[in-house]
Formats: C-alpha cells, structure tokens, sequence
C-alpha cells in the first residue's frame, strides 16, 4: 500500500464513526484503483469490492438520497469500471469526489484524493478539471493552515495557470482563496473591503459561483462583527436560483444564525428546517447546530441535549467544531448548568488557540467572562424556591388590581 492509500485509509478510519468510516471506504477502494492508474496503464479493474461496499452503505442508511458524495462516488465507479478506463474520465470522477469530500468537511481525505490527482494528470485531462483541483487545494491549504506560506502563493498559483488557460472564472476564484485566507486572520473590517474589492472585479470575469461564495463571505462577517441585520440583507441576495445549491444553503445558514442574534427564532427555525434539506451534511450538521441553539434559548433541555448528543461525535471543521463548543457552552449557561458551560468554552478556546485562530480566541474569552459564578447558583438555589412562593403569594393578594392594570 502506498503513500496515498495509507493517508486516505487513515482519513477513512480516523473518524470515530462508523456510518462514515462505511462512506470513506468506498473510496478508498476506487482510490487503490485511481493509484494504480496512475502507476501501471495495464492494471486489472478492481471495483467489484468498492461496488459491494457502496451497496452495503446504500442499505444500511449510510448515504442520504441528495448526498453529493454518493453521486460523485457512482460517476468514479463507472469511471473505472472497464478494461481500458479512459484517464480523463478518472480525473475528472476523482476530482468531482474531491469535492464532495470537501463539502462533507472530510479534509484529509480529501488532501489525499488531491495527491492521487498529481499522479494521475496527464496533458489529455481536461484543464479545467485540473483548475478544479488547484482551486479546492487552496482552500484546503487555507482552511487547513497546512502552511501559511503555502496558502499565501495558492491564490496566486491557480490566477496565473487560470489566465494560462483562459479559465477566466478561476481567477475570480482565486480571489475567494485569497479572501477566506484574510478571513481566517480575523481581520473583519479587512475581509469586507477586500470582498467588496473582489466583487466589483467580477466585471473583469463573471462567475456567479465566485459572486454567491463573496457575497456569502461578506453576509458571514457581517454575522461575526454583531450586525445581524447587515448579515441578513446580505444573504437575502443570495437565495436566488441562479446561485448554486451549497451557495444558497449556506445563505440559509447566515439568515437563520442572523435571526437567532435578533430573537426571531420562529424564523431562525424555518432557515435551519430548511438546511435539512441541503445536499451534503455538513450543511445539514449546521442546521441541527442552528436547531440547537434555539432549543437552548427556548428553554428546551430534551431537544437540547439530543442535537448535542448526535453533534459531539460528528466530524466538523475546526471553525465549526469552535462554533459548536460555543453554542453548547451558551446552551448549558442557560439552563444552569455553569460547569459544563465553563468546559464547552474551554474547549472552543483551546482549538482556537491552537489554530492561531484570534477573533475566536477574544469571542470565547468574552463568553468565559460572563458566565455566572457557579457559587450563585448553588447559593440561589437553597433560598430561591422560598422567595418564589413569597412574590407569588403576594402577586395572588393583588391579583383584580394587577388585572386592572394590564386591561
């Protein structure tokens, strides 16, 4: 087994769920065969097994009807299922996976999918494919702070073969590498002129999948800056047909987080119900996340610790996984359990800080900093039911008066 099987194994097998180690080893198996493509054009095709494994995940639920992944998974099977598999089609199959398992936050897998992609690159693949692969790269550098010099050229790398190969639409995407690159460093005030900067350049070369992922981005920081009402009148353009399926979703997710800030949370429930129906589970995981967090505000332990019980063990990217410790740390302050709050924030600020993540390190130091002194709670709750009766008595002494007020 080589070097690239064995990092897609471990990336299969290194999750701590078995729903998806199912999912990541159907691809490893198509993977073993992309890699011995790319090393031996006279290989045997072995996709039987991969079939087999896809049929038993298809059975045992491991795969919703709308996931991308399965439909990138059954175009890579029918791929390589031949004698003589054409390498373009390869490619541009794998390419496609590379992309679900973006989505669905599988990141090392996904690093390694990009690797077998290096090998298999022959002139006779289509460009644009390659410019696919380059440009998910790049986020994944970005997103996985794999190098910081690494990702700073990335942007740079993907516009100059995209100007090469009069790819017109990669260039506009390499501005959006280079502005979720500005994002990570938490310089808000920053990201938004840069985005608004990078809009007025899609003059130059119109792409509506680079203009829904900027406008989404400046909705996002308008989110994280406190203004809901700016995140919400931002992500509102984006719930248009016009955009691409992930693209409107994650506007769903801005509208419905931008409703929770604002205490609409009849609304912020439509937006995240919504989010169920998206077409990848990370977006899902960040509607049950979005649910979560009204369940807590809501006063709702049992939905609460439901979602929090399922969102504990699922595989969620680092900003996500913050955003998740955050939201449940919030929900136990809420219903008085201080303690587990203090843990959740903790964690969120320990993977911040690890990360270099610094507008996450402030946010949680501020929610570390308004949690209640655990102390009080024990304090209030010996005395607190006796002067609950007391205020209700005399509330009941007075009751036509107090009616008499209200009418």
């Amino acid at each position: 087994m080589d070097q690239q099987e064995q990092a897609f194994l471990s990336a299969a097998l290194g999750v701590h769920d078995e729903r998806l180690q199912r999912r990541l080893l159907v691809g490893f198996h198509l993977i073993r065969d992309c890699c011995r493509i790319a090393d031996d054009p006279s290989w045997v095709p072995r996709v039987r097994v991969a079939k087999e494994a896809l049929d038993q995940a298809l059975w045992y639920g491991t795969f919703a009807p709308v996931d991308l992944e399965i439909a990138a998974l059954s175009d890579l099977l029918r791929a390589l299922d031949s004698d003589k598999p054409e390498r373009p089609a390869v490619y541009s199959a794998l390419s496609a996976y590379t992309i679900a398992l973006y989505r669905e936050n599988n990141f090392s897998a996904a690093v390694a999918t990009l690797d077998v992609l290096d090998r298999l690159w022959t002139p006779e693949c289509r460009v644009r494919d390659r410019l696919e692969a380059a440009y998910y790269q790049g986020l994944l550098l970005v997103q996985g702070r794999y190098s910081r010099d690494a990702s700073s050229y990335a942007s740079i790398l993907l516009a100059l073969r995209a100007r090469a190969a009069n790819e017109l639409e990669f260039i506009a995407l390499a501005g959006v590498v280079h502005l979720n690159r500005t994002l990570l460093s938490g310089n808000l005030p920053l990201a938004i002129r840069e985005g608004e900067k990078r809009l007025r350049q899609l003059r130059h070369h119109p792409s509506a999948r680079a203009e829904g992922t900027l406008i989404n981005s400046i909705a996002a920081v308008h989110g994280r800056a406190g203004r809901p009402s700016d995140a919400l009148r931002t992500a509102n353009r984006l719930l248009d047909d016009r955009y691409p399926p992930h693209v409107r979703f994650g506007a769903l997710n801005i509208v419905g987080t931008a409703f929770i800030d604002l205490g609409e949370l009849d609304a912020a429930r439509a937006a995240c119900e919504m989010m169920l129906l998206a077409p990848n589970s990370g977006l899902r995981r960040l509607a049950a996340l979005g649910l979560m967090d009204i369940h807590a505000r809501r006063m709702e332990r049992h939905g609460f610790e439901r979602i929090y019980r399922y969102l504990a063990d699922q595989p969620l990217s680092v900003e996500v996984r913050i955003y998740f410790c955050q939201a449940s740390g919030r929900g136990w302050a809420k219903l008085g359990d201080v303690s587990r709050a203090r843990a959740a924030f903790d964690e969120a600020y320990q993977i911040a800080r690890e990360c270099g993540l610094g507008y996450e390190i402030f946010e949680t130091e501020e929610l570390i900093d308004k949690l209640p002194d655990p102390s009080q709670f024990a304090q209030a709750g010996g005395i607190a039911p006796e002067i609950a009766a007391r205020v209700t008595a005399l509330r009941d002494e007075r009751a036509e008066e107090i009616a008499a007020c209200l009418s």
